[in-house]
């Protein structure tokens, strides 16, 4: 545990700004400054010199030049999985690819440096002030310059075999003609983030201030189609990690929606007047299925007559 004389210095790196702050080992936060992130990682900039001397800069004016206990990053990329390689980090040109910022910027200080992903930082913080520590499974999604993700089971962290998981933001959408700047077309948060809502006001708002957009224009069809666009990757997240944990979990699903039993659930019971009826495998295969679920609730809502009517001919 770190002392108030030896803090550990965490550092935010986002796609817009730079977040410096002193934690203690009570996990209180002093002597925040915000930096723009562009003016520190220009391009062409060395980014362990610039991290340095911004680093040195800061403890001067708040730690009279003493070292911190240990300087802590979250980068706004893809890291591998021992969290000691910044892979790749689309949104700033500056900080390049395969960076070995635990080597190269702990040997430049004489510190110890540890990196993660910001969204995962952010989940651990949310998590501590929200008071949801116990909670064994937890996904979060962050709207900011891009669209981060991050998932949480059995109370660890979800990193994947490469340290890539939870890489929300950049799965393929059908249809979407976008390309990314990972490189790739397609990705989902092309069409939805901070800078597809830069791209939104620009084409369709250039009057209005972005943070205004939604308090001015939220009735317009763009606006709308958004807001549905956040809401659908919310949904889609919440189904990968339901199918990620139903293998070791007894998992009671409820939904009205057909589409949604049959994606997620390996058993579909139908609750109907009361009584509980379990849907045959077979049916769950068949072209047909919603129809003749559709068909199976019309019948069993018939007047008793009706149905013995029919039965006689």
């Amino acid at each position: 545990m770190t002392t108030l004389q030896h803090p550990v210095l965490g550092i935010d790196i986002g796609g817009t700004n730079m977040r410096f702050a002193l934690v203690d080992g009570a996990l209180h936060l002093r002597a925040y400054e915000q930096l723009s992130t562009q003016a520190v990682f220009a391009h062409g900039a060395q980014p362990t010199q610039k991290l340095a001397q911004q680093i040195r800069a800061y403890c001067a004016r708040h730690l009279q030049g003493e070292a911190p206990a240990a300087v802590s990053i979250g980068f706004p990329s893809t890291i591998n999985r021992a969290r000691t390689v910044v892979l790749q980090t689309p949104n700033i040109e500056g900080i390049p690819d395969n960076y070995a910022v635990v080597q190269e910027l702990g040997g430049e200080l004489g510190l110890p440096v540890y990196i993660n992903r910001d969204v995962n930082n952010l989940l651990l913080f949310d998590l501590e002030d929200l008071g949801l520590t116990d909670c064994g499974c937890v996904t979060a999604i962050y709207f900011g310059t891009g669209l981060g993700n991050a998932v949480m089971l059995g109370q660890k962290l979800l990193l994947g075999y490469h340290g890539a998981a939870a890489e929300l933001g950049h799965l393929p959408v059908y249809g979407n003609r976008h390309v990314c700047k990972c490189g790739n077309p397609s990705c989902l948060e092309t069409v939805v983030s901070g800078l597809a809502l830069e791209g939104i006001q620009a084409e369709h708002f250039p009057q209005t201030p972005i943070h205004q957009l939604f308090a001015r224009h939220m009735g317009t069809a763009v606006m709308q189609d958004f807001l549905v666009g956040m809401a659908q990757v919310v949904a889609l997240e919440i189904k990968n990690l339901l199918r990620q944990i139903k293998h070791d979990h007894v998992i009671v699903f409820s939904t009205h929606i057909l589409q949604l039993a049959t994606d997620l659930c390996d058993e579909i019971v139908i609750l109907h007047d009361g009584q509980l009826s379990q849907v045959d495998h077979a049916l769950l295969q068949s072209k047909d299925f919603e129809e003749q679920i559709i068909e199976l609730l019309t019948e069993q809502d018939a007047p008793a007559e009706k149905k013995e009517g029919g039965a006689n001919g």
